[in-house]
């Protein structure tokens, strides 16, 4: 792996704080932070944006930060239905160059 992908939301003053905090540290590997929603992100992650945006997850994600449990919040991730990921043919370093 040659590049770490971390999109973050740019409407979230805290996701922006931590896109900021990240982009300063040492890294073995380059990091390319996105915001998530943006044409780029699109184009390199077609599909995330059904996930991602889905308002039963976006409401859920608002009410486990609001929990405060991590217990509860473990539950309810063992919940989340998830798409099995397709690489297309070749390997997966291909398919991500």
């Amino acid at each position: 792996m040659q590049t770490l992908y971390v999109l973050y939301d740019p409407r979230c003053g805290m996701c922006e704080r931590l896109r900021d905090w990240l982009l300063v540290q040492r890294s073995w590997i380059g990091l390319s932070v996105i915001a998530a929603g943006s044409e780029k992100a699109r184009n390199l992650f077609p599909g995330l944006e059904k996930i991602a945006t889905s308002e039963d997850n976006r409401h859920g994600i608002s009410r486990w930060l609001a929990q405060g449990s991590p217990e509860e919040l473990a539950g309810e991730l063992r919940n989340v239905p998830l798409e099995p990921c397709v690489v297309p043919e070749g390997t997966v370093s291909e398919y991500l160059r």
